[in-house]
């Protein structure tokens, strides 16, 4: 039979390869003799048993779905004696005691009870066993995950956080941190936060001194209000109302950089219409929006420490002097100037519409005084008819 086979593939001119199965030609198509080309080749791309196939492993729609559709079956594992599962309790050092249903746990001295239709089964020991000791880590952890996110969202030098890194504020930079361990990550960040505020707190001169805590300044008078306001003295009748004054910049350091003192230094720009009662209350007047972005927590408690209508300066609250309460400010970053400046505007449009009203009701007053005193004549004439009366008497 195995002579007969052979025959038969010298007659067709191929030879099946025993590996795969596949008929190679042994004779050279254009002279027709015999030739190794043609199984040398087949040999190189032919594989062997034992290695994994060259061909690419294409994944279609259909086969993800067969593919959830059938998993493969768990390897399950391999069913343990009942010597095995005993020396298996014994090892542990959180198994206090153990019996043939339960297991006394030597972290919580509880007893756990084990599978009844089984002795000494340790599947329900080792589910107690991960969250009992999961519990007893995070009550060491003075800082856990909650405690950590509460206090950097409480933190005003803290932009945005999550659990790998903290944006700070100051010096607009990532701070990478232990996702883990929460007392560390706090640690780092606090170590940061102070390097961070020494080295970017600025030299200012000795009258106006930068600080982070509240800043308290006298409160103002009747004048000084109505200066700030853009009434000046004079007659009531010739008094106009002017726009803010310009913030007073205090000199400024040169490592503050020209930035800085160019935010410190903007004024309100008025407007170009002709009517001088015209004012421009825009917030985006007074601090250049690509100046403010690139200041630091200091230079913006600087900037609002300036302005003479403010009384108190805290990281995300203001004192307003017009209206006597507090103007809350972004929470998310330290001294932003944006809530106040929408504030300042609305307040000082309030107060000089009850200035002008007090002012037009004054008006007519003072005019209703004058004509009483133009008629004043009566009191002197009656004085002298009744000493004419007392000289007939």
């Amino acid at each position: 039979g195995v002579t007969d086979t052979h025959q038969g593939e010298y007659e067709k001119g191929r030879i099946t390869c025993e590996v795969c199965g596949t008929g190679v030609g042994f004779r050279d198509e254009e002279t027709g003799g015999f030739t190794l080309k043609h199984w040398e080749a087949h040999r190189l791309t032919c594989s062997m048993p034992g290695q994994s196939s060259t061909d690419p492993v294409i994944y279609t729609p259909e086969s993800t779905a067969e593919a959830l559709a059938h998993p493969p079956a768990k390897r399950r594992r391999a069913n343990r004696t009942e010597e095995e599962r005993i020396d298996y309790l014994r090892a542990d050092p959180y198994v206090a005691q153990f019996e043939v249903y339960r297991v006394l746990c030597a972290s919580c001295d509880k007893w756990i009870r084990l599978r009844p239709n089984s002795t000494y089964c340790s599947i329900p020991w080792d589910a107690h066993r991960k969250s009992c000791l999961a519990k007893k880590v995070n009550s060491k952890n003075v800082y856990a995950l909650e405690e950590r996110n509460a206090l950097f969202s409480k933190d005003p030098d803290i932009r945005k956080f999550d659990a790998e890194r903290v944006l700070c504020s100051i010096c607009d930079k990532w701070l990478s941190v232990n996702p883990d361990d929460h007392l560390q990550a706090v640690q780092k960040w606090l170590q940061h936060r102070a390097a961070c505020q020494k080295n970017s707190t600025p030299t200012l001169p000795p009258n106006r001194p930068i600080l982070l805590e509240p800043v308290s300044a006298p409160p103002l008078t009747e004048q000084q209000m109505a200066v700030a306001i853009g009434l000046g003295p004079g007659p009531t009748s010739s008094r106009t109302v002017q726009p803010p004054p310009p913030h007073s910049a205090s000199p400024v350091s040169p490592k503050l950089g020209p930035s800085f003192a160019k935010s410190n230094s903007a004024q309100p720009r008025r407007h170009t219409s002709d009517n001088p009662s015209f004012h421009d209350y825009n917030p985006f007047n007074y601090f250049p929006v690509h100046e403010s972005q690139r200041r630091n927590a200091e230079q913006r408690a600087a900037t609002l420490m300036a302005d003479s209508l403010i009384r108190k300066v805290e990281p995300n609250r203001v004192f307003c002097s017009l209206c006597q309460q507090w103007v809350q400010l972004r929470q998310d970053s330290s001294y932003c100037a944006y809530p106040w400046l929408q504030h300042r505007g609305k307040c000082l449009e309030k107060r000089q519409r009850r200035v002008q009203k007090a002012a037009e009701t004054a008006e007519p007053r003072m005019s209703w005084s004058d004509n009483d005193g133009s008629g004043g004549t009566d009191g002197p004439e009656s004085e002298v008819s009744l000493d004419s009366h007392a000289e007939e008497d």
